[in-house]
């Protein structure tokens, strides 16, 4: 798997967990354990295994919490003081995964360069030491997704650089975004504004989304004793949850809830030492009879149409910016929202150009909201 540091970086750490968020935390079944752990500097012959409190293998169990890798130092890599911001490393890995235990899939293999297989431990046992591509394992199945580390944690030598972690449902998991190969930061608006359009200057970034899920899957007491630890890593949160609060039909009182909600959730990340909240704005949701071709058959989810619900939490939104409850807020309609045909998609006559399903940003619109987001994430400050 391929990371960027979004800073100068003297030292970091890998971290992983047991545990995954659907609608509700879920523990996999069974323990699964690390064998080895290494990572190479891009284009070099140099790489450095990782280690557990000394140990080349770890077993992660069900409820871990950033169960953390020893500290691995710039010189290990063959850097000076630091390794350079934007410097591409991979993670090579491989685990053991006794039978009907779960694996925790993370890592999209469709990235540039990205590569997951898996293969039965009694016939092979090849080892990840080493740099370059991975040679092929005799009987191995390979995987669109895989495993890894859930983050990188770095200490960048200077102060003022931006650490983004993304608090969401499908919208921002990125949903509908069918990019392949994937750029080295992933795919969906989120990851993929976390580079330039040339691939570079990263921004570091944490996608804490899941598919399906509402404020008050994030709120529950026990949820929050898993993902607000990592609240501790990040200066800036990107918060796009309320479509799963909305559905296709909200009542009267979406808006007002759901806000209420979300105001909530903002106290935890200030509450966590989080200096910027970055807020979207809610994109269209709509019916079609032409695959999204045209505006005029595009029908309008209700409480998503012009001075609806959606729009009254949108509004809310500027106030929430204006009184500095929030700092930044994502245009992302502006984009993807056809302006002279309010709550609808913006469309092009090409079937499925904006959405193939009425609710998720296709991969063209992707990348347009990358876009707005980069250019909010530039625009605030951090120490």
């Amino acid at each position: 798997m391929p990371w960027r540091f979004g800073c100068d970086v003297t030292e970091f750490r890998a971290l992983f967990d047991g545990w995954s968020m659907q609608n509700g935390i879920v523990l996999p079944a069974g323990p699964m354990t690390v064998d080895q752990l290494a990572f190479e500097r891009d284009g070099t012959s140099t790489y450095t295994a990782a280690t557990f409190a000394g140990s080349s293998s770890t077993s992660i169990v069900a409820g871990d919490k950033q169960r953390a890798t020893d500290t691995i130092p710039a010189s290990a890599l063959g850097f000076g003081v630091s390794i350079p911001k934007g410097t591409l490393l991979w993670s090579r890995i491989r685990v053991n995964l006794p039978a009907g235990s779960d694996l925790l899939t993370n890592v999209a293999s469709r990235m540039t360069g990205g590569y997951a297989s898996y293969f039965d431990p009694t016939t092979q046992t090849p080892t990840i030491y080493g740099t370059g591509t991975f040679t092929f394992v005799s009987g191995e199945s390979v995987l669109n997704i895989g495993y890894g580390p859930t983050v990188l944690v770095g200490k960048c030598a200077t102060g003022g650089a931006l650490s983004v972690i993304a608090l969401g449902d499908s919208i921002v998991d990125g949903q509908g975004d069918t990019l392949n190969p994937q750029q080295s930061t992933g795919f969906g608006f989120f990851q993929r504004a976390q580079v330039d359009g040339s691939n570079g200057n990263p921004i570091a970034g944490l996608n804490l989304s899941r598919n399906g899920t509402a404020t008050s899957h994030w709120l529950d007491a026990t949820a929050r004793t898993y993902w607000t630890p990592y609240l501790a890593y990040a200066n800036v949160v990107v918060d796009e949850l309320g479509t799963n609060d909305f559905g296709t039909g909200p009542g009267s009182t979406a808006a007002s809830s759901t806000y209420t909600a979300l105001q909530s959730l903002w106290s935890i990340y200030r509450a966590a030492g989080v200096q910027k909240i970055v807020r979207t704005r809610l994109q269209p949701r709509s019916g079609s009879t032409d695959s999204w071709a045209t505006a005029a058959n595009q029908s309008v989810a209700t409480g998503w149409a012009p001075g609806g619900q959606r729009d009254i939490l949108n509004g809310n939104f500027a106030t929430a910016l204006s009184s500095g409850a929030i700092d930044a807020l994502v245009d992302l309609p502006g984009v993807w929202e056809d302006q002279a045909n309010p709550g609808r998609w913006l469309t092009n006559g090409a079937a499925n150009y904006p959405t193939t399903d009425g609710t998720h940003p296709s991969a063209t619109f992707h990348g347009l909201g990358a876009g707005q987001l980069r250019a909010a994430l530039l625009g605030v400050t951090v120490q």
